[in-house]
């Protein structure tokens, strides 16, 4: 299931206030991607966690 909602933070890192002002809603999947379907994810990128599994960052992930 993927629900439509405001932007959440992620760990301790906040929503980008950029994200708040403008309104914009980010699509939240839930229960999994469906890996019967050709090329449903495009691209992935590595988690940045500490020693203890919180999230810190996302690698190499650039705003555009």
């Amino acid at each position: 299931m993927t629900l439509w909602e405001e932007p959440k933070a992620v760990g301790k890192q906040p929503v980008n206030e950029g994200w708040q002002t403008n309104h914009l809603v980010c699509p939240h999947i839930y229960d999994g991607i469906p890996v019967t379907i050709d090329d449903i994810v495009i691209k992935t990128y590595d988690m940045k966690r500490d020693d203890d599994g919180n999230f810190l960052s996302i690698v190499n992930l650039k705003e555009e």
